[in-house]
């Protein structure tokens, strides 16, 4: 290999941060959209992978076990995936207490899901005083 083909690929191979670790899925925000308070939003990262087009399922389960999801495409951020955000009507969801779980299914390979995500969403009149 010429000694500048091989200069190049070593300039570019620092470029791009590697994955590392296993891989993880983190809720890292979820409630109602600080815009729009007639919407919920959730995002997230995983960790242990970089790839575009995984897919993020969000859940979000009610204390009497209804539960909605939002899901749309993973993007790749350096060295992990990033989630989100994603938005959507509060729709049926009423005021009280949630846990937002984050599922991540990659291009190849096995789903992993994070840890349920505490979040209250406050009742309509609580929103509108």
């Amino acid at each position: 290999m010429p000694l500048l083909a091989v200069l190049v690929a070593a300039a570019l191979a620092g470029c791009t941060a590697a994955p590392s670790g296993p891989v993880a899925a983190t809720v890292t925000v979820a409630g109602l959209n600080p815009a729009d308070s007639t919407r919920i939003t959730a995002s997230g990262t995983v960790t242990g992978i970089a790839e575009n087009d995984g897919r993020c399922i969000f859940t979000f389960w009610a204390s009497s076990g209804a539960a909605t999801r939002l899901s749309g495409p993973g993007k790749a951020a350096g060295d992990h995936v990033a989630c989100g955000p994603v938005d959507e009507e509060v729709g049926f969801l009423v005021g009280g207490t949630y846990s937002v779980e984050l599922k991540y299914q990659p291009v190849a390979g096995d789903p992993v899901t994070s840890e349920r995500y505490p979040m209250t969403l406050p009742t309509p009149s609580d929103l509108n005083p």
